[in-house]
């Protein structure tokens, strides 16, 4: 996990120099994030690598969306690896918003920076990146009829099916010590 947190910290240190931060600002901001509570608190989990690969799909696609003129191919295969490395490397909540959030900052980036017309560049470069991972995420949508079982259901439905209204009462009364624990209607 050291590896996750040293590779957070590079990282973000490269984004915020090309982002135009100094070199001293770009080291503490990168400290802040690779030493955040988020980061050391899920240390146990894999969470910090998957989340470490924030900072390195964010530069790879900036650099493809401001890349002038037109964008090589090996601008399109470098974010397509890299964004195939973030869905690989664990979590698929947190990889699926850790690819959000790095569009979120690349878009604002390039609209800021009138680049936005160049944004369509992008979209082959994170198709690569999900083909590339197919090999992690197709035998799960193949055999995910066959492992979801009890444990991911309770009494009151699965975990995904919205709550009927008529248990919320009983429920925020067993979280707030009201009722016995465990006595959903």
């Amino acid at each position: 996990m050291v590896f996750a947190l040293a590779f957070a910290f590079a990282g973000m240190a490269l984004v915020l120099v090309r982002f135009g931060s100094t070199t001293s600002a770009a080291l503490i901001g990168a400290s802040a994030f690779a030493l955040s509570s988020f980061m050391l608190t899920s240390l146990q989990l894999d969470v910090p690598l998957v989340v470490a690969h924030l900072p390195w799909v964010t530069l790879a696609l900036d650099v493809l969306v401001h890349r002038g003129g037109r964008a090589p191919p090996r601008d399109v295969v470098v974010a397509g690896g890299v964004v195939a490395l973030l869905v690989m490397s664990g979590h698929p909540g947190v990889s699926v918003s850790m690819c959000a959030f790095a569009i979120f900052i690349v878009v604002l980036r390039a609209f800021s920076s009138g680049a936005w017309r160049n944004l369509a560049r992008a979209v082959p470069a994170g198709a690569l990146g999900v083909a590339l991972a197919a090999i992690a995420w197709a035998p799960f949508l193949v055999e995910v009829r066959d492992t979801w079982n009890y444990k991911f259901a309770t009494n009151l439905g699965t975990l995904y099916a919205p709550i009927a209204w008529r248990f919320w009462p009983s429920m925020v009364a067993s979280v707030v010590g009201v009722d016995e624990p465990g006595t959903y209607g």
